[in-house]
């Protein structure tokens, strides 16, 4: 489905849920409330779960068009510029692939134990880091010429 027909129907369910809430609250019996509300939470969990796969479907156009585009060169001196300051993300450079580290807790401050982003840290991780797997998690941006 389109993402534009998900929206089309969050917008058209969001207006339903108005509605009832309007109508349940000129009821004046408890079990006429109770099942307005019954309705109205239905309603609501509809659209979470229409807003979850909207989610799941944005999610999947970004790796998409990730897996699609180009992958960009940098050079040392343009990776340099990635340092995480004046608002520039925080890259680093590890065995040619250059990794964004703007989302690692641990690379807060666009630095980490000393080391500062926007440099090739292949040594730097190598002597630390014995398995490669952390930067399988890491979202890859480019290479490094």
């Amino acid at each position: 489905m389109d993402i534009k027909v998900f929206k089309k129907l969050i917008r058209s369910m969001e207006e339903n849920i108005l509605s009832l809430q309007e109508v349940g609250s000129k009821c004046s019996y408890l079990n006429e409330k109770i099942y307005w509300d019954n309705l109205i939470w239905q309603e609501l969990y509809r659209k979470y779960l229409l807003e979850s796969a909207l989610k799941n479907m944005n999610r999947a156009e970004v790796l998409v068009e990730s897996n699609n585009r180009e992958e960009k060169i940098f050079t040392l001196e343009e990776l340099g510029k990635y340092n995480g300051k004046n608002g520039m993300p925080a890259y680093v450079a590890v065995n040619g692939i250059v990794y964004d580290m703007n989302l690692q807790p641990a690379w807060g401050g666009a630095s980490h134990f000393g080391l500062s982003a926007g440099k090739d840290l292949t040594n730097e991780f190598n002597s630390c880091h014995t398995q490669q797997n952390f930067l399988n998690n890491l979202e890859r941006v480019g290479i490094l010429q």
